[in-house]
């Protein structure tokens, strides 16, 4: 018996009402949570509390290997990896070892010895040589005419020097050398002055060595006798003198003998330190 198809369908939609599905049947519709059940934790997800996305910047602690340090981090937190790189080492300068004992002016005057100068004379009068120098470093200098007298000299001897880029100390060196002259730090001033008079004005300075020497003082105020200008010395016979307290070296000398010394103190510490 043939059944009419539109009689079949209408029943069925009168009886739809009265079907009973179970809850929530579709496969990908996300069960309802019940009481005590933790959330679902998408890998994916930045939602809050604490991430466990690797790469995820969420709230509280990141465990991404690779990121920043958290905010809180202390400073003792260091990059495993990163090179280590020691601290630089500060070259010592042991004309600093000098102890203050002159004045400002005459400090000044011996830091500007060590200026890097250069000057060509050709029979120029020393006094017009000395006039240059002075204003050119800003310094004051005056020549010691009655000493220069008493060897029969006067401020008008020619002088004749060509130096570049040496140091105004070593210029003066080489400027007074063929004229049984020198310089000294006298009454704030640079005099010009002859050796036979700078042997009358010593000035008396200190300066420090290492302090780990200072039991050894004794030997190393000896071996500077021995080695440092010998025969200016007074134990033979020179106008100069030295002693040691502890690890301070006292030292009354001409101005010459003064740069002997911080040279030799310049490479005692540096064997000293090498030592170490």
């Amino acid at each position: 018996m043939r059944q009419n198809p539109l009689l079949c369908a209408s029943c069925f939609l009168a009886l739809i009402p009265h079907i009973s599905w179970g809850q929530n049947e579709d496969p990908f519709g996300q069960p309802p949570r019940s009481n005590g059940q933790p959330a679902m934790q998408d890998p994916f997800g930045g939602g809050g509390g604490r991430s466990d996305d690797p790469f995820g910047g969420g709230g509280g602690r990141s465990d991404d290997p690779f990121g920043g340090p958290a905010a809180h981090s202390d400073r003792s937190s260091r990059d495993p990896f990163a090179p280590v790189i020691p601290a630089a080492s500060t070259p010592v300068d042991l004309t600093t070892r000098r102890i203050s004992t002159t004045s400002r002016a005459e400090k000044m005057l011996l830091e500007k010895l060590g200026d890097k100068t250069s000057m060509t004379f050709i029979e120029t009068p020393l006094v017009e040589a000395v006039q240059e120098i002075s204003q050119q470093h800003g310094i004051q200098m005056f020549v010691d005419q009655r000493s220069f007298e008493e060897i029969g000299l006067t401020d008008d001897t020619p002088v004749t020097l060509d130096v570049a880029n040496v140091s105004l100390r070593s210029c003066l060196n080489l400027l007074l050398r063929d004229l049984d002259s020198t310089y000294v730090v006298r009454d704030e001033v640079l005099l010009i002055t002859t050796i036979e008079a700078a042997e009358q004005m010593l000035a008396l300075r200190t300066y420090a060595f290492p302090k780990a020497l200072s039991s050894k003082a004794d030997q190393v105020v000896a071996i500077m006798l021995k080695t440092v200008k010998p025969n200016d010395w007074d134990e033979l016979g020179g106008y100069c003198s030295a002693g040691a307290v502890e690890n301070v070296l006292v030292v009354s000398a001409t101005e010459e003998v003064h740069e002997a010394v911080i040279e030799f103190l310049v490479k005692l510490e540096a064997a000293f330190n090498a030592r170490q």
